[in-house]
């Protein structure tokens, strides 16, 4: 059987918070080729810097540490439109672009709020530094080479008071706070800026889902070290990269003679099999047929032929269109009809919404 690739999963472990080069250094050590980030960094138009990486030992664990130098004469504070241009005016991907301004969008959106001004307007400090800068177009230019999607664990989030350019600030940051409107976070004890500004907004900009770990088969694990080590935090960012297995595989099974609804649950299977499912279809109607193969969309179809009766549960109420009372039958032989081969497997199956008054069903398995 031949299905689509699915992307891996990066899933990034903050037990001790996010920041930008705790996200690069973790990156790098789960496998993104330092050469990744250095053809990334020089495309940009900037200069006064300089990039290193490094493995240590921190709590007996080793990490890495990825570096930037920047020269002490005073950086500029940057709108986010002079940002956006340093981005648009390099030689980086198409892809890179997009998502390095993503994040600094999400940055914009939230220094705006805090501060009661426009995206536009908003003056970036501490983000609008070289060093914010290269971390965020490092880490998008990684997440592109890796092709992962990105689901992160809960934010977790530090007490207290940080001084910033604005002076002393409550923790979180009320940008970092900002941020993270939305998503899953934890608050902690521990008195100092766990997750920055910078951190909230790469996983808000990239993640897909927060939580635990989901399913997945591991393939590779690194750690990246941040700045600081605190007695109960070590510092420490683990990227867990992996085989993803939110894949699913579907039985679309349709009993109908109306070519309006028959092409309804066709669109369907159409959008399943573009986000990366396989799609199997049955088709019993005026003109029984099957569009396996179809224009490459769909895949081979094949039933089940073990658990006829739970096909056949799953289909009842939309059995309206059906030849014959017997529903299992039906799947049966539509299989041997069109020479598909019957398999068994561990599986369940689900109505979806108000498909069933369209004339047909979905199994997953």
């Amino acid at each position: 059987m031949n299905s689509a690739p699915f992307k891996p999963i990066l899933y990034l472990d903050c037990f001790s918070g996010l920041s930008g080069d705790m996200i690069v250094s973790a990156l790098l050590d789960v496998g993104v080729p330092f050469t990744v980030i250095e053809e990334a960094v020089s495309a940009l138009p900037l200069s006064g810097y300089r990039i290193r990486h490094e493995k240590e030992i921190r709590n007996a664990i080793s990490v890495c540490r990825f570096f930037v130098a920047v020269e002490e004469a005073k950086q500029p504070h940057r709108h986010f439109s002079q940002i956006r241009d340093i981005i648009e005016g390099s030689t980086l991907n198409d892809r890179v672009k997009r998502t390095s301004i993503a994040i600094f969008e999400v940055l914009a959106k939230a220094e705006a709020k805090v501060h009661g001004t426009t995206i536009e307007e908003v003056h970036f400090h501490e983000v609008g530094a070289v060093d914010s800068i290269i971390d965020i177009v490092a880490t998008a230019a990684a997440i592109d080479h890796l092709n992962a999607t990105v689901a992160c664990a809960r934010v977790p989030l530090g007490r207290g008071f940080v001084n910033t350019q604005h002076g002393l600030l409550p923790l979180p940051a009320p940008a970092t706070l900002a941020i993270l409107e939305g998503v899953p976070v934890e608050g902690t004890d521990v008195e100092s800026e766990l997750t920055t500004p910078t951190g909230a907004a790469i996983v808000k900009a990239l993640a897909t889902q927060f939580g635990p770990i989901p399913p997945m088969t591991p393939t590779r694990v690194g750690f990246g070290a941040g700045s600081r080590s605190l007695p109960n935090r070590p510092g420490i960012l683990r990227a867990v990269l992996g085989q993803n297995h939110s894949q699913r595989k579907f039985l679309l099974v349709v009993f109908t003679n109306e070519p309006c609804k028959r092409n309804h649950a066709f669109m369907h299977a159409l959008d399943l099999s573009q986000h990366g499912h396989i799609v199997k279809l049955l088709i019993e109607g005026e003109a029984t047929q099957c569009l396996g193969e179809r224009e490459g969309k769909f895949g081979e179809l094949f039933a089940l032929a073990d658990q006829k009766g739970l096909i056949a549960g799953a289909c009842k109420t939309a059995a309206h269109g059906c030849s014959t009372g017997d529903l299992s039958r039906n799947v049966v032989e539509l299989a041997k009809q069109q020479n598909i081969q019957l398999i068994s497997g561990m599986r369940e199956h689900a109505a979806i919404g108000d498909y069933v008054s369209s004339g047909f069903e979905l199994v997953t398995y």
